[in-house]
């Protein structure tokens, strides 16, 4: 868990570790109208194939950055 004032390059950090692992990486933006569905996907219904299909969300991946945690709200 890195946590440091804003401007020091945390993401760049974990972008980069991701990169030199060869991991995926994704970045969340917690904001207050943010869902638990938002991280961790949805099933939505595929009118072409006629089933429903999973889209998998940024929870998916090796490494998460989660930016601005303290504006999600207690439900997520």
């Amino acid at each position: 868990m890195l946590e440091d004032v804003p401007g020091t390059g945390k993401t760049l950090i974990a972008k980069t570790l991701a990169k030199s692992v060869k991991a995926t990486f994704r970045r969340v933006q917690f904001t207050p109208d943010l869902l638990p569905s938002d991280l961790s996907g949805i099933h939505f219904y595929n009118q072409k194939h006629g089933e429903f299909e999973f889209r998998k969300g940024p929870v998916f991946t090796n490494i998460l950055l989660g930016d601005e945690l303290n504006r999600a709200t207690p439900r997520t």
